[in-house]
């Protein structure tokens, strides 16, 4: 069987995902408590541990895959964008087990990296010259000239979760690096109107998952905001700037990393929704899950979803053993986690490839 190990682990997305896509894991590191007591729970190797600690893999034998996704919050937009400079910035270290790894020559004979798609985007003023300042830059002229150092083959796209049967929109890019290319997998998963337009002679694809679908929720004629509110003369937000329309059958727009942000949609509202329950169309995959998680689905009354609905749509198993003593780690666990059927598709992409040469 195929081996690998997964960096920055958390609560195991990318893990579960791979091991039900034929993976065995040799390693599972992550460095927050509650979120390797959730590994170990769940049958992983877990180690609650920093990645830099070369000694973790002076056992490894052969790493055929190796996974990792390096902390996002230095390229999010939804933080500060400190990007190359940020402490958090985990992509010097994940190379730097390569290096080991390969020194000891254990592999890993593929590398796939998954990030937020903010790792990709320039900054408005950018001018081309300061990789440290710009995480597009960091992106181009950095991290994929690395890796192409390394491997013989690099290659990046991004997938949508939506498109894979997660109700969830969660855009993330994925790069992936080895010996030869891999076939990039096939959307399961598209729009309704999609879904009328296909023909006998494409692949037949079903319609996304919608939360009210994921979570035996009843779906009620709701809104959505349709544009971010914006400042008055004296610039404080000006709540009645943002206007609404009305949706049944569309799903909802992304929920940033940090969870409810004052100042961006989109809502679900009856009348006006409170602007600081984010929500989300019952009738469409969910908005981006983030670490806080303050997703909140209207069923007659208003409320947030629970961590536990958070990580339906995240697509991890109703049995999943999440470890932690409060639900402000949970929702981070839940919200910070890679979408499990993502990791298995990509996956199931390298061990064909693996498995045809």
């Amino acid at each position: 069987m195929r081996t690998t190990i997964d960096l920055f682990a958390g609560a195991g997305g990318a893990s579960i995902g791979l091991r039900s896509a034929g993976f065995h894991h040799e390693l599972c590191i992550e460095n927050d408590k509650d979120a390797a007591s959730t590994l170990m729970a769940a049958g992983l190797p877990g180690v609650h541990g920093d990645v830099r600690e070369l000694g973790h893999y002076e056992s490894l034998k052969h790493v055929d895959l190796m996974w990792a996704s390096p902390p996002c919050q230095a390229f999010s937009t939804a933080g500060k964008r400190h990007g190359a400079l940020d402490d958090r910035n985990g992509w010097p270290w994940t190379l730097d087990v390569i290096d080991h790894l390969q020194s000891r020559g254990v592999g890993p004979e593929y590398v796939i990296c998954e990030n937020v798609l903010g790792m990709t985007y320039h900054v408005s003023d950018c001018d081309r010259s300061d990789i440290t300042a710009c995480a597009g830059c960091y992106w181009e002229q950095w991290i994929q000239p690395e890796f192409s150092k390394r491997f013989y083959w690099v290659g990046t796209v991004v997938l949508n979760a939506a498109d894979y049967g997660v109700p969830q929109f969660r855009r993330r890019v994925f790069l992936v690096a080895g010996p030869r290319p891999i076939p990039w997998p096939q959307k399961t998963h598209c729009s309704p109107d999609e879904v009328g337009q296909q023909t006998m002679f494409g692949p037949l694809m079903k319609p996304w998952v919608s939360i009210g679908e994921a979570l035996g929720i009843d779906s009620k004629v709701l809104g959505i905001a349709s544009n971010p509110y914006k400042k008055d003369e004296n610039g404080e937000w000006d709540k009645s700037s943002r206007t609404y329309k009305e949706i049944t059958d569309e799903p909802s727009t992304g929920i940033t990393a940090k969870g409810p942000l004052w100042n961006q949609g989109p809502f679900v509202v009856e009348d006006k929704a409170d602007w600081w329950h984010r929500s989300s169309s019952l009738d469409g995959p969910s908005r981006t899950i983030g670490s806080m998680a303050n997703a909140s689905v209207n069923d007659d009354s208003r409320r947030r979803l629970t961590w536990r609905e958070c990580a339906k749509l995240q697509g991890f198993p109703d049995d999943h053993p999440f470890q932690g003593d409060t639900k402000v780690s949970l929702y981070r666990q839940v919200g910070n986690a890679v979408c499990p059927i993502v990791s298995e598709v990509l996956g199931r992409c390298v061990l064909k490839t693996m498995n045809t040469y």
